[in-house]
């Protein structure tokens, strides 16, 4: 798993489930593939979340509504 954070980015080896439930909120679990702190969203449209640093990130229709509760 690829963690990116402000000042650096890291590799780790975990299963994204375990990695989820072990940070829990504000960090949000908004597709298979991306755990976004709702800290840094700017904006969600539609499919994706925008974050201040102006990365799109993906949503998936099964994870949106958990998301959006959390934002």
């Amino acid at each position: 798993i690829e963690v990116h954070t402000n000042e650096k980015k890291y590799l780790i080896y975990n299963r994204m489930k375990n990695l989820s439930a072990s940070l829990g909120f504000p960090f949000v679990r908004c597709h298979r593939s991306h755990i976004v702190n709702v800290n840094k969203i700017q904006k969600i449209d539609d499919q994706t979340v925008i974050l201040e640093n102006g990365t799109l990130i993906p949503v998936s229709k099964a994870m949106q509504e958990e998301l959006l509760k959390s934002f």
